[in-house]
């Protein structure tokens, strides 16, 4: 388990493009760490589908997703899953800590005090909905 916040360093002109961001640093992030399997959870719907199938030659984030998905291709497993906003609060934790740090991101290795019985609850979540799906 890896997580990072990210603070906003420059402004945004769609309230979609720090989402796009975090997911390509995250991704490149585990490809550097040489993670084999990655498994993203995106809570929106809409980014979800830009990545899997959205045309962007004249996409306003266009060169975000091809970046996201160049990273997707590469020699390891990876694949996105939608999670509802509700489930992702691990994401939100970290979101609000990126807002408050001084730096510009940060890597964690490890959930932080403040992060750990979050993370603990998504994953007994994640646990009974792989079961209840029989995977």
């Amino acid at each position: 388990m890896m997580g990072f916040p990210m603070a906003l360093t420059r402004p945004y002109t769609r309230f979609l493009d720090p989402t796009l961001e975090a997911d390509k640093f995250g991704l490149l992030l585990a490809w550097r760490q040489g993670y084999k399997e990655v498994e993203c959870s995106v809570d929106s719907k809409l980014i979800l589908d830009w990545i899997s199938s959205a045309d962007t030659k004249y996409h306003p984030c266009g060169n975000l997703i091809e970046d996201i998905r160049a990273l997707m291709n590469r020699r390891w497993r990876s694949s996105l899953q939608h999670t509802l906003r509700e489930g992702n609060f691990c994401a939100d934790y970290l979101a609000k800590l990126g807002c408050k740090t001084e730096s510009e991101f940060m890597v964690l290795h490890s959930p932080t005090a403040g992060l750990l019985p979050i993370y603990l609850a998504e994953e007994v979540q994640y646990e009974l909905g792989k079961q209840r799906r029989g995977n």
